[in-house]
């Protein structure tokens, strides 16, 4: 059965809404950056959310964002927390194919100038292998597609992503 949305899903550094942005350009697709539309429910900036909130109350309100989404035609680009949550992943991928940006700790870190202020669900001694350590599973046993994102600019790894989503999603 073929999709109508594609998921990325990855690390935060990743590039999720970078790639996403590009990509819905190229497949003609609607953009939802989750955070944003968290950002736009809450009336604050993403680390105020999770500081007003702490780490599991932010995780529910991303979970209830990520169990209401409705998009048809659409590159989604959920937070790195969200393969977390599993009633939001499984509403997610109902309709949509899940993409993984791959991406090594060291091109993470290389990316990442603003941990501290970019509204990461995790607490602030937690280093960035201790993210991907625990997250990683999840975004493999999600992922219906992987792209390995560590040299490439955003344009290959779209090229690569329309490659490997062709046939399988809404043209």
């Amino acid at each position: 059965m073929m999709k109508t949305n594609l998921i990325l899903i990855g690390m935060p550094g990743s590039g999720k809404s970078t790639v996403g942005i590009l990509l819905a350009e190229a497949l003609d697709y609607e953009f939802v950056d989750v955070d944003k539309v968290i950002e736009a429910q809450e009336g604050m900036a993403l680390q105020d959310v999770l500081d007003t909130n702490g780490i599991d109350g932010f995780l529910k309100i991303e979970e209830q964002v990520g169990v209401r989404l409705a998009a048809t035609r659409a590159v989604i680009a959920p937070g790195g927390s969200m393969a977390l949550l599993e009633p939001a992943m499984e509403h997610l991928k109902q309709d949509g194919l899940c993409v993984f940006l791959d991406m090594s700790v060291a091109e993470l870190q290389a990316r990442m100038d603003n941990r501290n202020s970019r509204g990461i669900a995790a607490g602030a001694d937690v280093t960035l292998e201790d993210i991907l350590a625990i997250r990683l599973p999840y975004y493999q046993r999600y992922a219906d597609v992987t792209v390995s994102c560590d040299g490439c600019s955003v344009e290959e790894i779209v090229a690569v992503i329309c490659a490997k989503v062709a046939g399988r999603i809404v043209p």
